[in-house]
Parts: C-alpha cells; sequence; structure tokens
C-alpha cells in the first residue's frame, strides 16, 4: 500500500466517524436526550409522590405533540406530584418492566403500584385526571 492510499483510508475513516458521531448509527440527526436518567426515575419513585411515568420517543410524532403538555403539566403539579419522561431507547428496561407496548404510554405510579394507564395521545386535562389530580 502506497503512503497516500493510507492517508486517504485515515481520512476517510476519520470522516466516516464524524459523521458517525453527529448523526448517530441510524443516520438520522442525533436528538439530545429527553428521557429522564435512572437517578431521577429512582427519586421519583422515593419521594412518596404520586409518578407519572411519560414512555416516549424521539422519533415518534404523538409523542412528540404531547411533549409540550407533559412538561407544562410536571411544572403545574410539582410539589404534589412527579412527572418523569423516560425515553424507549434509552431505557427499555423501564419499558419492559411496565409492559409498555405503545407509546406515547402514562403510567401512574403511587405507593409502588400502578394505578392507572392511558396509551396514546391525550390532553393535559386527562393526565391531570390520572394523576388524580
Amino acid at each position: 500500500m502506497k503512503a497516500g492510499d493510507l492517508v486517504m483510508w485515515l481520512f476517510v475513516g476519520l470522516f466516516g466517524f464524524i459523521v458517525w458521531t453527529a448523526f448517530g448509527p441510524a443516520g438520522t440527526p442525533a436528538a439530545a436526550s429527553s428521557g429522564a436518567s435512572s437517578a431521577s426515575y429512582k427519586s421519583a419513585m422515593a419521594s412518596g409522590l404520586p409518578v407519572m411515568l411519560e414512555f416516549s420517543a424521539t422519533w415518534c410524532g404523538p409523542c412528540q405533540q404531547v411533549k409540550p403538555l407533559v412538561h407544562e403539566l410536571a411544572g403545574e403539579v410539582a410539589g404534589k406530584a412527579m412527572v418523569v419522561p423516560i425515553d424507549v431507547d434509552e431505557h427499555p428496561d423501564l419499558a419492559q418492566k411496565y409492559g409498555v407496548r405503545g407509546i406515547p404510554c402514562f403510567v401512574v405510579v403511587k405507593n409502588g403500584k400502578e394505578t392507572a394507564r392511558q396509551v396514546g395521545g391525550i390532553p393535559k386535562s386527562e393526565m391531570r385526571r390520572l394523576l388524580g389530580l
């Protein structure tokens, strides 16, 4: 192999790595994490407050439509309940634990037990109703 060929292959490899880093392995722009960390999930579950788990994904259109409502609700119920967004691609273990089969999926947990569940895009009033607020 000639030195020029080696330089070309190094350049191609570096360029490929940069593209992969910027766009992710699926070839789509890498989105910022929208799901909760394991630590925020654990602290919410230990809070003693009702918790609404919002299972979603960045590629899910209906999930992205309700995301602003979920964010508003989280601010409105602060101190009375907690809302935890969970990206199913980042936390498949939690999606499996709660038997999530479709998204968006809202699961309300009180005192460690599931008390309500709704699949699909729902209005904020329905989210409040699921929480019992």
